[in-house]
């Protein structure tokens, strides 16, 4: 009788070391997609068809919890653009009757590894919340707009 007691323990033991792994048994795990910097500019402009001007854009889409079983509802989208102006439309930001106000000092923080190198010095940016809801009305991401006046830069970072 003894070695059937231990038998069935050791089994028993077995069982639940099997289950340690918290995913339910041929489950898949959600793989997180390689992110990369695109500089499609019709991607961009797609988004956001107020936006006149762009001679030049770098952005990348994140997914920031890939489709997976066990979390409910649709994946969550980040969107990052860095939107160079012409000329022509970089004097209309100058002069665009906005309120711009200083940016947030740790705005940075938010932007993606692969843009950050390609922003220009943090200390010349601007937001304006009136500016980010006019040119983002159309855009499926809602987010803001950090703008450099003098480089005519926008930086867009948003989420669906």
């Amino acid at each position: 009788m003894r070695t059937h007691v231990i038998v069935i323990t050791a089994a028993f033991m077995t069982v639940l070391a099997g289950c340690a792994d918290s995913s339910p048994q041929g489950a898949s795990q959600a793989v997180q997609p390689e992110v990369r910097l695109q500089t499609n500019i019709k991607t961009v402009t797609d988004l956001f068809p107020k936006i006149a001007g762009i001679k030049d854009v770098a952005w990348l889409e994140e997914v920031l919890n890939p489709e997976d079983p066990r979390a409910p509802g649709p994946p969550i989208h980040e969107f990052q653009a860095l939107i160079h102006l012409d000329d022509a439309a970089k004097q209309k930001l100058k002069g665009a009757a906005t309120d711009w106000k200083p940016a947030k000092p740790d705005w940075m923080a938010a932007v993606h590894p692969l843009l950050n190198p390609k922003i220009a010095a943090p200390g010349s940016w601007v937001q304006s919340d009136a500016y980010s809801r006019e040119f983002n009305s159309t855009s499926r991401y809602y987010g803001g707009f950090t703008v450099n006046l003098t480089e005519g830069v926008l930086y867009f970072n948003g989420g669906t």
